[in-house]
């Protein structure tokens, strides 16, 4: 028997049902689900996180913690404040990585502002441009083998999945959410700058009128998708599912799979 223990991990675009193929996964082989997701650890931010519903959450049990990773944590350093702070007063920080850290600099576009930031932190603290840094290698998941699989639903069905589910947010009260929970976190809390969220925000600030707040939260959720397609595809071993996790052709495809990954336990 082998005295790894196994561990199966469901990747794919937002929109493509991985909540709903872990739940019959984990009832199906009595497992636990552990959730990945960075968003939804924060409490109150249910409707813009498409967060399950509490009852959902208890069988089988679910840990909300953010911690899903495989190859272990990277080297750099740990997030400082105030270097941050002083960071954050600068004008054209882009343009400043691009003198410090060209390499850097080409693969984070110009207005993704929090690894712009992230990788002058780690230039700043390492001496070393964010690269060399990570070539230094990760601490590695020990006591696991995993299985990973990847749904892959066709483009154009996802995209109306997502138009769909942002109409649906709206309409189950995306915006009262926010505006309670601006009441409890400072608008600087890291949800509020998520997809739904930011637009919410807007419309609250008088910056943008619902219907175009709307259409903006569908166009970026569909181009995020697509970014996040292109991430997961580049990722080794993945077994990819082409539909959505609630299909029954695809819960039985994750089935079979995942049958044969736990023989090889025994």
């Amino acid at each position: 028997m082998s005295a790894l223990a196994p561990l199966l991990t469901i990747v794919g675009p937002t929109g493509s049902g991985k909540s709903d193929l872990a739940l019959a996964l984990a009832r199906r082989f009595d497992g636990e689900i552990l959730n990945a997701d960075s968003l939804q650890v924060f409490r109150g931010f249910d409707i813009g996180t498409a967060k399950l519903p509490a009852a959902d959450r208890q069988s089988p049990p679910h840990h909300l913690f953010d911690l899903a990773l495989l190859r272990g944590l990277s080297p750099g350093p740990p997030a400082s404040p105030a270097l941050r702070a002083r960071l954050a007063q600068r004008p054209r920080l882009h343009r400043l990585l691009a003198r410090l850290d060209p390499a850097a600099a080409a693969r984070i576009h110009p207005n993704d502002r929090n690894k712009t930031l992230r990788a002058l932190e780690i230039r700043l603290l390492t001496g070393q441009p964010s690269a060399d840094v990570f070539a230094q290698g990760l601490d590695a998941l020990t006591g696991y083998r995993t299985l990973q699989l990847g749904l892959d639903p066709p483009r154009h069905l996802l995209y109306a999945n997502l138009d769909a589910r942002c109409l649906r947010m709206w309409q189950a009260g995306l915006v009262e959410e926010t505006a309670h929970l601006l009441t409890l976190y400072p608008p600087s809390a890291k949800p509020f700058a998520a997809l739904g969220y930011k637009q919410a925000v807007d419309v609250l600030a008088g910056r943008l009128p619902a219907p175009a707040a709307l259409a903006e939260m569908q166009t970026k959720t569909r181009q995020y998708a697509k970014r996040q397609l292109t991430w997961f595809r580049a990722e080794p071993g993945v077994v990819w599912l082409p539909g959505f996790g609630p299909q029954p052709e695809i819960v039985e495809k994750s089935f079979r799979a995942t049958e044969h990954f736990l023989r090889s336990f025994v």
